[in-house]
Formats: C-alpha cells, structure tokens, sequence
C-alpha cells in the first residue's frame, strides 16, 4: 500500500509514550501527556503505525517512514528476505527472497534470490542482487553491525522500495518509536526477529564530546552515547525517511 494524496501526515504534537498503568498520581501513566493515536486517517482507525505491505512501516504521529526490518532488505526492490538457505548449492531449487552465500552460511557476499531458479550462480545478476546489511546467511538474520561512520554512505546509497532519500534516524525518532506501556518494544512490534539485542546507531553526536553518538536500545528504550570515531563501537543501522528536514547553510 502505497501513501495516497489523501493520506497526507497532520502534526500532531509529540506522541505519548504508550505508558498507561499508573503507579503514582501525577506519572506518566496517569497523566499520559502528549498527542494521542491519530485516528481515521484514510480509513486506518487508530492504528499509528501501519505496515504498508511494500518493506515499510509509517508512523502517521510523526510523519517517519521507517524500513521494516533493514535485514530484511532487497536492494533496489519492494521485497524482503523471506528464508535463509545458507551456503549456496549447484543442485537447490531458489525461489524469490531465498537468502544465501556463495562462500559458506556465515561468510559474504550475500546474495539474495529475485527470480526463481535452480543452479544458477550468484552473482548472476538476473537472478541474484547482492545485500549488505546482513550477517548470515544460517537463519532470518539480525541487522547486520558495524561503525558509526560506515552507516552513512551505506544508507545514503539505499534505493528501496522506490525511495533514495533515506537517512541515519536521530535519537529523537528513535525513541519515539518505542512503546514504553509494553515490553513488547517498538510501535512496530511485528518485527520477525528478536528486538532485545538491538543497539541502533543515531545521527546525533553528545554536545560536550563530539566524537561520540548515541546509540538506542530496543531492550528497554533506553540510551547512551559511545565512542563513534572507531570502528571498535559497532551498532546497527535502521533506515529512516520523511519528517520535518532544513538542513543548515
């Protein structure tokens, strides 16, 4: 599903947490301050995020287009890894989002299967595109981790699901994807892999020492900063886009 010109974002205000049990008069989940779930936008009720079928999640309380799960990304494509297959085999039948690796299960390149076939090599572009934002080929992979640095170019090269504007997501966004009335996690919270181990790497860089950047966990919503000028500090990367950008002259 694609946005219609009538599905068009309205600001709403900063979104409430999704705290809604209160322990004292006067908390969070008393006083759930903040703008509530937008409701019949397009005929969506009151979902707030919604999967919009092609690899994407929008997030109609801030405007953010966020990728579904980057492991999951097919280049260039509106798809996903849907089986992890592991090495590749000469005499395995591959049909469209079989993840593989032409060296072994846990070594890259990694490619990703775009047209059903069987015994053709990677990198046969016709029926392979080759993925970096994962780690495995064994299993249904986490995102893969890596520098600060190494995620700018990475994401800025993206071209998915027909959009090339995507961007490192600030701290700010980050936190405001994650419900904090659940354990469950983020809004998006039908992602398939486990969000516990998750460490994502923001923009934005600690005032008093700028060779640091925040860093998200997905554990329990918080965050901290962390040494970002080496590549010692690995963190994962997730794809944002839309909301409300000036950049500086």
């Amino acid at each position: 599903m694609k946005l219609n010109e009538w599905q068009v974002w309205t600001p709403w205000g900063l979104p409430r947490t999704g705290q809604i049990t209160d322990f004292e008069t006067g908390d969070d989940g008393d006083v759930r301050a903040g703008a509530p779930v937008p409701g019949g936008l397009g005929g969506l009720g009151s979902c707030r995020c919604v999967d919009m079928g092609d690899g994407t999640v929008f997030d109609y309380s801030t405007g953010l287009m966020w990728v579904f799960n980057p492991s999951l990304i097919v280049p260039s494509s509106s798809g996903f890894v849907l089986s992890a297959k592991g090495g590749w085999d000469v005499g395995t039948s591959y049909s469209i989002g079989d993840l593989v690796s032409l060296a072994g299960g846990d070594l890259g390149p990694f490619y990703i299967c775009i047209l059903g076939h069987t015994g053709q090599e990677p990198p046969n572009a016709t029926y392979w595109v080759e993925t970096e934002w994962v780690d495995t080929a064994t299993e249904i992979p986490s995102i893969k981790k890596e520098a600060w640095v190494d995620g700018f170019a990475r994401i800025a090269a993206l071209d998915y699901c027909g959009y090339t504007d995507w961007r490192m997501p600030n701290i700010l966004e980050l936190t405001s994807i994650f419900n904090y009335g659940t354990d469950e996690g983020p809004w998006m919270h039908w992602h398939p892999d486990d969000t516990s181990n998750r460490i994502i790497w923001s923009s934005t860089t600690r005032a008093n020492v700028m060779s640091r950047a925040y860093q998200f966990r997905f554990e329990d919503g918080g965050f901290g900063s962390t040494e970002a000028k080496t590549s010692a500090n690995t963190g994962q990367h997730w794809p944002v886009r839309g909301g409300f950008i000036r950049k500086h002259v």
